[in-house]
């Protein structure tokens, strides 16, 4: 991958500038161990789509990702999604000698968008910037029938026919409530879930 230069008997990629963008940290993790591009940088590229061919790759799944099906592999109709966590600021009510009181409180939620026409598994990259000092990469397999019970419509009027997978992070536990239990230690297990 990319140019590389000899530096105290080391080799030394040269020609990419690699930040702890989503981007970047899947390209990093992921999609370098199946492409090799050169000097391109990772914001310049469809890395969701590298990502879909990496899973085919390594699952030895058939990739449809450009024929704009509900699936991207042709063999179990799974689709791969790719999402990233976020922190924000909620308002959390605790009650002290009969007083309510109002504090604010960080937490890390994500969302899995555009669930609601899927006909197979999900196979979800996720990005997590809060996670190590680089940010990390966690990867689920979520079967077809579990679905339909994870899911929520995204709103009204132009949304309300749109389903999406809502959780959160529990950065001192590093668990993911709602789709731990489909959490996969690797992204080899991740392809191979059938």
């Amino acid at each position: 991958m990319g140019i590389y230069t000899m530096r105290q008997q080391k080799w030394m990629l040269i020609g990419i500038k690699m930040n702890n963008t989503k981007n970047d940290v899947l390209y990093r993790e992921v999609v370098s161990k199946y492409f090799d591009i050169g000097t391109v940088e990772p914001r310049h590229l469809n890395i969701e789509a590298m990502i879909e061919e990496c899973i085919a790759i390594e699952g030895k799944l058939t990739w449809v990702g450009y024929e704009n099906l509900e699936w991207d592999f042709a063999d179990d109709k799974s689709d791969a999604k790719t999402c990233s966590i976020s922190k924000a600021e909620r308002n959390s009510t605790w009650h002290k000698n009969r007083y309510n009181k109002i504090k604010k409180v960080t937490v890390f939620v994500a969302c899995i968008q555009g669930v609601e026409t899927k006909v197979g598994a999900l196979r979800v990259v996720l990005y997590n910037p809060f996670q190590g000092s680089q940010g990390a990469v966690d990867y689920f397999f979520i079967p077809f029938d579990h679905i339909s019970d994870l899911n929520t419509t995204c709103g009204n009027g132009k949304t309300r026919n749109k389903r999406r997978i809502n959780f959160t992070w529990n950065a001192r536990l590093d668990t993911y409530k709602k789709i731990e239990q489909y959490r996969c230690s690797s992204f080899e297990e991740m392809c191979a879930k059938k």
